[in-house]
């Protein structure tokens, strides 16, 4: 799975392409810089088998410091709804290599 962010116009929007075989495209709908807070929610989507297809309908990203985001995909299908926590960490890296190694 992956997830394209682009701009459209003066929106920010994001299509997921998911292991579900579907494509749900997402505009964002808060931003606030401030806080570090950005979600999306569903506009639409590709390859939708039906509106109670399993698919994406939303992002939570939460922008904690410059080396901690947290991403939570907001699903549903079937009439269920969950949820998918992503804690990303910035790992501390080695110094640049000079090429000799």
């Amino acid at each position: 799975m992956t997830s394209v962010y682009h701009l459209d116009g003066a929106d920010l929007r994001m299509t997921h392409y998911c292991a579900a075989r579907n494509q749900p495209r997402l505009k964002a709908n808060k931003i606030d810089n401030a806080q570090g807070i950005l979600d999306f929610s569903f506009v639409d989507a590709t390859n939708l088998s039906s509106p109670d297809a399993p698919h994406v309908y939303g992002l939570e990203m939460r922008f904690l410091d410059a080396d901690h985001i947290i991403l939570t995909f907001l699903f549903e299908g079937g009439g269920k709804q969950s949820k998918e926590r992503i804690d990303l960490k910035r790992v501390p890296g080695r110094p640049p290599s000079n090429g000799k190694e």
